[in-house]
C-alpha cells in the first residue's frame, strides 16, 4: 500500500454522490502523461497509462481479472494515520474492456469489502459488504481526463511498438452505505466485477503505474483466484490504484497539498519526476495545485516566487502563474513550466512550492529530462485483444525476447494466479 493524497482528475464520477464527494485517499497513480516513450501524443485531452519498464525489463501483464462470474476478486490496503478518523461514504476504481466502445461502461455491477486484515489471512473481521451484493452507484461514459491503457513503446525495449486507443480507462464509483467510519489502523478493500452484457473482454483491473519501476515501492496487492494469492507480474507485487471518498477529522483536516501533472499524474513530495524525448526546442509541462484538506491551502513564496525553480543543469525554466495563492478546500490552481534545453542530452532542474501545509512545506520535486530517448517510465495494467476470463491479459506490443521471459515468468506463476491472453 502506498499513500498519494489526492488522485488524478476523474475520469468519469458515477452518481450525484460520486461528483460531490471529496476524494480523501489516493492509492497509486495510474497515468504516465501525453506523450509515450515511443513519442505518440495521446489523442486531445487523454494521457497514456503506458505499460512499464525499469530501463531493461518490460512488464508483460497489461491487466488483471477480477471478474464475479469467473470467481476472481482484488484487494489491496490503506493505512487510516495515528490521530485521524476517516468517514468513507465511496470507494473508487479503474477497469475497461478491451475495444469497448467509448460510451459503454466495462462493468455493470460491483461489489466490496472492508475488512482489518488482509484476504490471504482470512480478512479478520469484516467491517463492511461482501463480495456478492452489487454496490456499484450509475456510471456516465468518460468526458474528460481520459487514460488509455497501452503497451510499452520504448524505443530501445519496445522498437516499432505503436501504442492504441482501444482500452479506455473508466473510473467506477461504489458506494459505500452505511458510511464507515475507521480510526486508525491498516484497512483493506477487496471487491469484484461483472462485466456489461454484450462485452467480450474482461473486466480488466489496471495496475498503478509508477515511472521507471516494474512495480510501486511497497505494493502489496492480492488476487482470488482460487486462493488469495499476491498480485504479481513476473515476480514483481503490484498495486492497484483505487480511490476512496469521505472527510478527514485530525491532523489530516487542516490544508493538504496535492500537485499533479497534466491534471493525472501525481508528483510525490521529495520525488522526482522524469521526461524524455523533449527535443532542445521550448516545451512546456503543466501542473495543478490541489488542496484535498479541510481548510485554505495558501502558498507563502511572495509574489512571483510561489513556485521557485533551482539547480538548472542545461536548460532554462520559467513559470507561469500560479492563478491564485489562496486555495480553497477541495479547491485547486494551475501553473505552467516553460522549459528549454540549452543542448541535446540529459537535463535536471529542481522545483519548490512554499505552502502551509504542515507536513509538506515546502513541496519539492527534481525534474529530469533527456532531449533523446532515456528509457523513462511506463504503465501499469491493462487490457486484451479479445475473449474473456482469466487473471490478467498481457502485452502484445513487445520484442519476442521480452515475450519469451515473460512466459517464463507465467509458468513460474501458473499454479497460483490464472492468465488470459492478450
Amino acid at each position: 500500500m502506498n499513500r498519494y493524497l489526492m488522485p488524478a482528475v476523474a475520469l468519469l464520477l458515477a452518481g450525484v454522490a460520486g461528483l460531490n464527494a471529496q476524494v480523501i485517499y489516493t492509492n497509486g497513480p495510474l497515468s504516465t502523461g501525453a506523450t509515450t516513450q515511443g513519442g505518440t501524443a495521446a489523442p486531445t485531452g487523454a494521457t497514456w497509462s503506458e505499460l512499464a519498464d525499469n530501463n531493461t525489463t518490460i512488464n508483460t501483464i497489461i491487466g488483471f481479472g477480477f471478474s464475479l462470474a469467473n470467481s476472481l476478486a482484488v484487494a489491496d490496503n490503506f493505512t487510516v494515520p495515528a490521530g485521524e478518523t476517516w468517514t468513507i461514504t465511496g470507494f473508487q476504481y479503474y477497469t475497461y474492456s478491451t475495444n469497448a466502445l467509448a460510451t459503454t461502461a466495462p462493468v455493470s455491477a460491483t461489489s466490496l469489502q472492508i475488512s482489518d486484515a488482509a484476504p490471504s489471512a482470512g480478512f479478520g473481521t469484516v467491517l463492511f459488504g461482501d463480495l456478492t451484493t452489487n454496490r456499484q452507484s450509475t456510471t456516465t461514459p468518460p468526458s474528460s481526463a481520459l487514460i488509455y491503457r497501452c503497451t510499452n513503446t520504448d524505443t530501445t525495449l519496445s522498437p516499432g511498438a505503436i501504442p492504441d486507443t482501444n482500452r479506455l480507462c473508466w473510473l467506477v464509483t461504489v458506494d459505500v452505505t452505511p458510511a464507515q467510519v475507521l480510526t486508525a489502523g491498516t484497512y483493506w478493500v477487496a471487491f469484484n466485477g461483472t462485466l456489461t452484457g454484450g462485452l467480450a473482454s474482461g473486466p480488466w483491473l489496471p495496475p498503478s503505474t509508477v515511472t521507471d519501476e516494474l512495480g510501486p515501492v511497497g505494493a502489496n496487492a492480492e488476487q482470488l483466484n482460487g486462493t488469495w494469492v499476491t498480485l504479481i507480474d513476473g515476480s514483481t507485487p503490484q498495486e492497484i490504484p483505487f480511490r476512496l471518498t469521505g472527510s478527514i477529522a485530525g491532523p489530516g483536516s487542516g490544508p493538504e497539498i496535492a500537485v499533479l501533472r497534466n491534471g493525472t499524474t501525481n508528483i510525490t513530495d521529495n520525488g522526482t519526476e522524469t521526461q524524455n524525448n523533449t527535443g532542445t526546442s521550448l516545451f512546456t509541462a503543466d501542473y495543478t495545485i490541489q488542496n484535498t484538506g479541510t481548510a485554505a491551502l495558501n502558498l507563502t513564496g511572495g509574489a512571483g516566487t510561489e513556485i521557485v525553480i533551482g539547480s538548472m543543469n542545461n536548460c532554462s525554466v520559467t513559470v507561469t502563474g500560479p492563478g491564485s495563492t489562496s486555495i480553497a478546500a477541495s479547491g485547486s490552481t494551475t501553473f505552467t513550466l516553460n522549459i528549454t534545453p540549452t543542448a541535446a542530452g540529459a537535463f535536471s532542474f529542481t522545483v519548490s512550492i512554499d505552502n502551509n501545509d504542515a507536513d509538506e512545506n515546502p513541496f519539492n520535486w527534481t525534474f529530469n529530462g533527456n532531449t533523446a530517448s532515456g528509457g523513462g517510465g511506463g504503465g501499469g495494467g491493462g487490457g486484451k485483444k479479445g475473449g474473456s476470463g482469466g487473471g490478467c491479459s498481457t502485452s502484445n506490443g513487445t520484442p519476442i525476447w521480452t515475450i519469451l521471459a515473460g512466459i517464463l515468468g507465467l509458468l513460474v506463476v501458473a499454479s497460483r494466479t490464472r492468465r488470459a491472453r492478450a
